[in-house]
């Protein structure tokens, strides 16, 4: 009740007279005092507040509302798909990792001389293969879950 009377004060405290003059010169001067010759223009008043309503009591509202067995089943498809893609995209990289590896093992194959870059390039095309093929053992087990 306290904000009603507080709003109350504000509003009509914030409502005052406006006067509009023009001095000789055409300038046009706006003022909450009067000045001679000046002309008081009407605002529109303040808007007085509602009263708030009654607050009803809350509603509870399960924690998780249990979705209907074709919503699940769309939302397990979506999901399997998403996984599905990720499964594709891995292997097609694990495919590519091996014969970049292939390749550079060829090439240290064929020459007496192998460099410590090429070695370590060796090891580093051996070390994504294992990262795709970890990936793709963690997707497959994934999407059989799902099922």
């Amino acid at each position: 009740m306290k904000i009603f009377y507080l709003l109350l004060f504000f509003a009509t405290a914030a409502h005052a007279d406006i006067y509009k003059s023009i001095d000789s010169n055409g300038n046009v001067t706006f003022s909450d005092h009067p000045v001679k010759g000046a002309e008081k223009l009407s605002a529109p008043p303040a808007p007085v507040p509602r009263r708030a309503a009654p607050e009803e009591a809350p509603v509870e509202v399960p924690s998780e509302t249990p979705a209907r067995p074709s919503e699940k089943q769309d939302a397990t498809e979506v999901e399997r798909k998403a996984l599905q893609d990720q499964l594709d995209d891995e292997t097609r990289q694990l495919e590519n990792a091996k014969a970049e590896l292939k390749a550079a093992q060829e090439v240290i194959s064929s020459t007496d001389r192998n460099s410590q870059a090429d070695i370590d390039r060796t090891a580093a095309i051996q070390d994504e293969i294992d990262k795709h093929e970890k990936a793709i053992e963690d997707l497959r087990k994934r999407i059989s879950d799902l099922k």
